[in-house]
């Protein structure tokens, strides 16, 4: 286990075993079935095939797997499982063990769908080498920690012996493999687009880091808790809406001693101190009763959130004043603390330019968990914090406060709550038994169901931008095209798209509400693409290399989904086997977009990406 000291308590996912399905969530009775089959390179049924199904927590240190569920595909290669509604869930599966052994490329599905896995990617066993372990010896022995797009899975550590370990039938898709020392401390994470039969990894040699942490005054600070933080990864398998957050673990590195010093070891191929070639490096030092300091490196050293002169910088420096401690109280109702809450503290701060005319966005996450009366602890920063989100994790959440009648189409991450820019000025308390319901039925052109949308809901505060990024709360539509959230009363933006259609809807809710929402089409560019003498060409990408976007917008919250999304959307279409392709997309004013369609080596010539009534013809030139 990983382990911890400090005194912001850390949040434990639960880590649920393979092929606990009753497991998955406390509420088993508000499961929804998940049905599919998996299918060959040649469309044939594959039998006994392992499906994987993994509930992410975007909650969680190193968005940590809530559930793990593996089951098998029968004689005719369907499965079924149950899931947690409206909830995106990570799928994949393996074939039976053997010298064919395939596997498919991990997506992502809901409820209430019938999903089709095509096994046909061969996934050979996986010799992984690590070398360079020579200088970390006193760390040893060491293992390899597996992540699927960037949700780390339980139970997938394995031991390196003599250096080398074997990954039975890794899965397709982008992985991510965390090397843990003889503690269970990350020293590095490698990022895999894709693994064969053997793969060599190279751990950098330890670089020292020299960390002095100090009060208001310079004077030395003891037993500061330092930690590193390691960039791990992403999900590249995302679909209409936001991604999974960006992975990020932490390096524990140590306390400060009585003259408030610390000689760190971190992996580097490079001195940070000497060359700015370095990545961007981020340390935290924290003291209970104490501000919290963030230092590190972006094109060169900072101290507290601000660079500094890299000539005759040989330490990195904290300062952390003495400071009342701040607490805020989660409320059930009116007197009810909601004892034992999980939640995530994600904090925006800035990384200032050393005359403070610009700076770098960075983020800090605290995992924390409310006292009995339901009061948290809240870490206070020295330096600038742009804002604070507070996500309730964990599943049980949405058991306390969502309606009996709702939990079968409401998502595991049910609360919302309005981002706050300073919590020093906010109240102390948030009272989430005020929350409102508010429960949306989605139907289609024909008034069916529209049983395949993928939602996103936006703040809209008067004191701050609309912002769509990867902490949006997203859901999935159930196959009644329902769903159910929580929202903080104020100003929302709700959003959702399919392939072809979307609903939108601005609302200001104050009380529990029911809304029915009929799609509409999307605005699209469609046409064929095809080469000099007219034939058409498959599985011809369309990518954005020009993009421009200003003037007055009308629609706050629009145009933040259209700065988020717009690039994925457009870059994710390919032409199919006839050269059909069709770009759904928000085409706004004031946004534009030039792009080209590439086909191996040769591409088209260069045109606006725009939404028209009238089919296209794009033409792949010959390669010159």
């Amino acid at each position: 286990m990983h382990r911890v000291r400090s005194w912001i308590p850390t949040l434990l996912a639960t880590a649920i075993g393979v092929a606990s399905l009753g497991a998955q969530d406390a509420a088993a009775q508000h499961l929804r079935p998940l049905l599919g089959r998996v299918l060959d390179a040649d469309g044939a049924p594959v039998v006994h095939a392992e499906v994987h199904c993994v509930l992410p927590d975007e909650t969680a240190p190193g968005n940590r797997a809530a559930s793990h569920v593996v089951v098998k595909t029968d004689a005719r290669g369907r499965f079924r499982t149950k899931v947690v509604p409206c909830t995106h869930h990570l799928i994949w599966a393996i074939g039976p063990d053997g010298e064919q052994r395939v596997c498919s490329v991990p997506q992502w599905t809901a409820s209430g769908r019938l999903v089709e896995l095509r096994a046909d990617r061969p996934r050979p066993a996986c010799k992984v080498t690590v070398s360079g372990l020579d200088a970390w010896q006193d760390k040893a022995p060491f293992r390899l920690r597996t992540a699927l797009e960037g949700v780390e899975l339980p139970d997938s550590e394995v031991p390196l012996e003599a250096g080398a370990c074997t990954l039975a039938a890794p899965p397709a898709g982008s992985v991510q493999l965390d090397l843990l020392d003889r503690d269970g401390e990350p020293l590095a994470s490698f990022w895999e687009r894709s693994l064969g039969s053997s793969r060599q990894l190279a751990l950098h040699p330890p670089k020292e880091i020299p960390i002095v942490a100090v009060d208001e005054a310079g004077a030395p600070v003891a037993g500061a808790r330092v930690r590193y933080e390691i960039s791990a990864g992403s999900t590249t398998t995302a679909g209409y809406t936001v991604s999974l957050p960006r992975r990020r673990i932490w390096l524990e590195l140590g306390e400060t001693d009585d003259q408030g010093r610390l000689l760190a070891r971190i992996s580097s191929r490079y001195d940070p101190f000497v060359s700015k070639r370095s990545s961007t490096m981020l340390f935290l030092a924290e003291k209970r009763g104490r501000r919290l300091s963030h230092s590190g490196f972006w094109q060169g050293p900072y101290h507290d959130g601000r660079k500094v002169e890299m000539e005759g910088c040989r330490e990195l420096r904290f300062t952390l004043p003495s400071v009342e401690p701040r607490t805020v109280r989660l409320r059930g109702g009116p007197e009810r603390g909601l004892a034992q809450q999980p939640a995530l503290l994600r904090m925006g701060v800035r990384v200032l330019n050393a005359d403070g005319k610009g700076w770098m966005s960075q983020e800090l996450l605290f995992a924390v968990r409310a006292d009995e009366d339901g009061r948290i602890e809240v870490p206070q920063l020295t330096g600038e914090v742009d804002e604070v989100d507070l996500l309730l994790a964990g599943g049980g959440a949405r058991e306390r406060l969502a309606p009996e009648s709702l939990l079968r189409r409401t998502p595991q991450r049910a609360v919302s709550l309005h981002s706050v820019s300073d919590l020093d000025k906010q109240p102390t308390e948030f009272d989430l038994g005020g929350l409102c319901v508010l429960d949306l039925q989605l139907l289609d052109a024909t008034g069916g169901p529209a049983n395949d949308f993928e939602m996103l809901f936006l703040s809209c505060k008067p004191d701050r931008r609309a912002l769509c990024d990867d902490w949006t709360t997203r859901a999935a539509t159930d196959s009644a095209g329902r769903v159910s959230v929580l929202l903080q009363p104020g100003k929302w933006f709700v959003f959702g798209r399919n392939e072809r259609d979307m609903v939108q809807l601005s609302l200001t809710i104050e009380r529990d509400e029911q809304r029915e929402l009929r799609t509409q089409p999307m605005p699209a560019m469609r046409g064929r693409v095809v080469d000099e003498e007219g034939k058409p060409v498959a599985d011809a990408s369309l990518s954005v290399y020009s993009s421009s976007a200003g003037g007055n917008r009308d629609t706050p919250a629009l145009n933040a989904i259209a700065g988020r999304l717009n690039w994925s959307w457009i870059g994710s279409v390919r032409s199919d086997a006839d050269g059909s392709f069709f770009c759904a997309f928000l085409d706004l004013p004031h946004r534009s977009y030039k792009g080209k369609f590439r086909f191996e080596n040769r591409s088209s010539g260069g045109f606006r990406i725009e939404a028209t009534e009238e089919p296209l013809t794009i033409t792949i030139e010959a390669s010159k």
